[in-house]
């Protein structure tokens, strides 16, 4: 699952058949991908703080395996410049197993007043055919937050092709636009809209994205060779995710839950030696957290359903059901916060001939040192509690399934949070 200002969604090649597919299916190279994805995963209420705020930095990192990490940077400033002017810099790193793509932009907003504001963002980068600029557009009212964004990818790309002095071994391609009005051409453009709010004590937001011509590394893992290789692939894509917490408190004990539900819609033009392959990809996943608190004990929980379906030349290539079930207890002392819980995954999986139906489970331990009530760092390590993984000694791998995490909510020093209540 990723939640982020620039949501990046991607796939990764396997190999199969003599044929490079662009879907991924990162658990036929990590059986546990599920547990480490939820592990290096940030908690609810740090989503919903980060796309509210102007000013917000998320770093993540655990390891999948011995051989690869899972590394997320994400780092957004609105520095004001005069009372109505505001510079903008925006940095996303994110590395899986299935992608790796780096991402930074910087621009200006001006605020017309309290409701209505505009700017831009821009991407220069050392390949100007992967230059993207952006234009934005926000409104706020009715305490909620709304922003769109409209981004022309592959910025110089058009023209690069038509450069009679640069040679390019084949151009780029371009899949169905999913922009939202008719369009007949293959134009790169990406429309996003973010919005944020709150009711009393339910906090919401929407995210939408929608586009095509978006490029990214993939990664393909040869078995036969023993080696990892990166491609490029352009993509189109719908994303929608929508979701809403909400805080209760009665006596001495609060109770924080929240709902989420994604899903996806994505087109990738791949192209190889041999042939241009077209594949649809569908995504769908639904969330429920909670977490009970009374004193210093709170008791967590938390159950995901996720479901995907790959097609190619309307042939069903791939298709995985996963749930995700965790539990367990977090004590808070002072600035310290320990919490134990059990990570619980099972699915199954169905590619070309082959399928899988497999279940993992792990013990994780959590320390988090609060430096403020807008700023901590966060240590995790793993334990395999899973009886398979026990009998080979995987519980004695104290180098392995470590995380760290580290969460700053910067409004408070430089742009105060403000809602419009007109509630």
């Amino acid at each position: 699952m990723v939640s982020r200002k620039n949501l990046i969604l991607s796939s990764v090649f396997l190999f199969a058949c003599g044929m490079i597919w662009g879907f991924n299916a990162p658990e036929y190279d990590d059986v546990e991908f599920f547990v480490d994805e939820k592990s290096v995963s940030f908690e609810e209420k740090n989503i919903y703080d980060y796309l509210n705020s102007s000013n917000y930095v998320l770093i993540s990192g655990g390891c999948y395996n011995v051989e690869w990490l899972a590394t997320g940077d994400l780092l957004k400033l609105s520095i004001p410049l005069s009372n109505s002017t505001y510079f903008r810099f925006i940095k996303t790193s994110l590395s899986r197993i299935e992608m790796n793509n780096e991402f930074f932009g910087f621009g200006l907003t001006w605020e017309l007043n309290k409701y209505i504001n505009f700017g831009f963002i821009a991407n220069p980068v050392f390949s100007k055919r992967e230059a993207d600029f952006s234009i934005t557009m926000g409104f706020n009212g009715y305490n909620t937050k709304n922003e769109i964004q409209i981004t022309l990818r592959n910025f110089d790309n058009n023209y690069a092709h038509k450069n009679n002095n640069d040679r390019y071994p084949f151009p780029r391609i371009y899949t169905y636009p999913y922009i939202p009005f008719n369009s007949t051409t293959y134009f790169p453009v990406d429309v996003q809209l973010i919005t944020t709010g709150f009711i009393k004590n339910n906090e919401f937001y929407l995210i939408f994205i929608t586009g095509t011509g978006s490029k990214a590394d993939y990664f393909s893992y040869d078995g036969v060779l023993g080696d990892v290789y990166r491609y490029s692939a352009d993509s189109a894509s719908i994303y929608m995710k929508t979701g809403i917490m909400n805080d209760t408190e009665f006596n001495n004990v609060s109770i924080r839950s929240g709902i989420a539900l994604s899903g996806m819609s994505m087109q990738n033009a791949l192209f190889s030696v041999d042939e241009n392959i077209s594949e649809d990809d569908r995504r769908i996943l639904a969330e429920f957290n909670t977490e009970c608190s009374f004193n210093d004990i709170s008791i967590p929980f938390s159950f995901e359903y996720y479901r995907r379906f790959v097609d190619t030349y309307s042939v069903n290539e791939y298709d995985i059901s996963s749930f995700t079930l965790t539990g367990g207890i977090e004590y808070s002392f002072s600035k310290w916060d320990f919490e134990l819980i059990e990570i619980y995954n099972k699915y199954n999986s169905f590619y070309l001939q082959d399928s899988l139906l497999q279940t993992e489970s792990r013990l994780q331990l959590s320390v988090k040192y609060k430096f403020s009530d807008n700023a901590f760092f966060l240590v995790r390590k793993g334990f395999e509690t899973d009886p398979r993984d026990i009998k080979s000694g995987g519980i004695f791998f104290f180098y392995d399934k470590m995380y760290v995490q580290f969460v700053f909510d910067m409004d408070l020093f430089l742009k105060e949070r403000q809602w419009i209540d007109l509630l």
